[in-house]
């Protein structure tokens, strides 16, 4: 039914949206939506020892379902003598072998639990914009999970299915500057034709629509972010009560603009398209926060050991607890933080295991010839030089060669970019060859997700 909605014309699915958006909320929610975010509302004020108690029975059940069902993981555990009744709790994770992408796409038919009916799963691929996709499948049960914990989230900020304007996705396919989601209550701002000269006819349509909430890509609402303030509208565009921020990582600059602008928090969160691990922003910490009941979170130094050292940089591993008809267990993401330290007491109340930086996949990083890998957030630092622009990215060619784009405004001035390199020089080594190039545009895929930095070194 949805496919089919989604293939009618515009004029047809407009009357369809604007009469499903009178049904009330709670009549379109399904009745494993509704145990589950009241099983959300309940968990949020355990303690650890609860918490602890939890992901302990889950990583049982999900072993056990596992080695009964999953071909790789009966095929694994045989073969590496795992015997499933001694995992028991998340220290017992590191009896059972790592996996990641590469030996899931060689795999792929054997993560298929045999107890689910494969026509009615769902396939997911994920972006692939570091390396070639991934495909799997999830279930409703995933998908409803989902929109509780995110929902979970949002309504920590008020946000319960309010107006919203929305820059992020390729949602648009012609050259509307927008498009109105009735049932949904979403404006949807084309993203294909996102730039300097469309932002006076998105103020309007915020002006005329007045939403109190914002979801988008941090490069795009940093962009338009640096525009209100340029024109000196910091604060006076709408009335907006928070924004909501995913699927690039979020630079501190960003933040700042951001703020600066609209004056409301900006809350981001780290996922993925494989649904093991969650983390959402606490504007009262400054830190990302891990989401306990989504599944297990190890973070795993380059010598694959477990770490919790402040200030290290560890790459995420996850095990999910929502998805057993795909289940990954111990899936090394190739995305990367830095550390907080020992799990933390929250301003807001609860213990949380925490992360100060979601620093970005490995291929977002700057690799040196010496083996030094310079994450996003400690390249950004050289970017304070450079004020008037309105669109970046670095691009590293070789060891020693790196492209700095820079899409200039009418304020920019080449020593910006001149005082930038040298301060990138200072970070990297005096031996990387910078070049700038004074471009129109960056181009960006067809999901018009940002990344700072490109690496072709592999």
């Amino acid at each position: 039914m949805k496919h089919s909605l989604k293939e009618l014309p515009i004029s047809l699915k407009m009357p369809l949206l604007y009469t499903a958006s009178i049904i009330p909320k709670n009549l379109l929610e399904s009745k494993e939506y509704q145990e589950f975010r009241n099983f959300l509302s309940i968990s949020e004020s355990w303690d650890s020892n609860h918490i602890e108690e939890f992901q302990s029975k889950q990583l049982q059940l999900l072993v056990k379902h596992a080695y009964e069902n999953v071909l790789f993981y009966k095929e694994t555990f045989d073969a590496y003598g795992i015997n499933v009744g001694d995992i028991k709790d998340k220290r017992d994770l590191k009896r059972l072998p790592l996996i990641d992408k590469k030996i899931v796409q060689e795999n792929r038919e054997k993560f298929i639990a045999k107890n689910f009916n494969y026509k009615k799963l769902t396939p997911i691929n994920t972006g692939g914009t570091t390396s070639s996709p991934l495909h799997f499948f999830n279930t409703k049960t995933t998908n409803n999970r989902e929109v509780a914990f995110f929902d979970r989230i949002w309504e920590k900020y008020g946000y319960n299915g309010q107006r919203c304007l929305v820059m992020r996705g390729n949602i648009v396919n012609d050259d509307k500057l927008f498009q109105y989601n009735p049932f949904r209550k979403h404006i949807l701002i084309n993203t294909r034709n996102f730039n300097v000269n469309n932002f006076d006819g998105i103020l309007e349509v915020i002006e005329r629509y007045n939403p109190p909430y914002i979801q988008a890509y941090p490069s795009l609402i940093y962009l338009f972010s640096k525009y209100i303030n340029g024109k000196g509208l910091s604060r006076k565009v709408g009335n907006f009560k928070a924004i909501f921020c995913s699927s690039e990582k979020m630079y501190q600059f960003q933040r700042d603009e951001i703020i600066e602008a609209f004056g409301v928090n900006v809350i981001d969160y780290y996922g993925h398209n494989e649904r093991l691990a969650l983390m959402e922003y606490c504007p009262k910490c400054q830190l990302y926060h891990v989401i306990p009941e989504y599944g297990i979170v190890e973070f795993l130094n380059n010598k694959r050991k477990s770490e919790n050292k402040e200030e290290h940089l560890s790459e995420i591993v996850g095990t999910g607890f929502n998805n057993y008809a795909f289940p990954l267990i111990r899936y090394k993401t190739s995305d990367m933080v830095t550390l907080a330290g020992e799990n933390l007491q929250c301003k807001s109340g609860g213990l949380y295991s925490s992360v100060k930086e979601i620093d970005g996949r490995s291929g977002d990083f700057i690799v040196t010839v010496r083996g030094e890998y310079y994450s996003p957030t400690v390249v950004s630092f050289a970017f304070d030089y450079i004020k008037n622009f309105n669109d970046m990215q670095l691009i590293q060619k070789s060891y020693s060669h790196i492209d700095l784009l820079i899409v200039p405004n009418e304020f920019f001035n080449i020593s910006e970019g001149h005082l930038a390199i040298k301060e990138l020089k200072n970070i990297l080594g005096s031996d990387i060859n910078i070049n700038l190039k004074l471009v129109d545009q960056i181009d960006k895929p067809l999901n018009s997700k940002h990344r700072f930095i490109v690496s072709n070194i592999h």
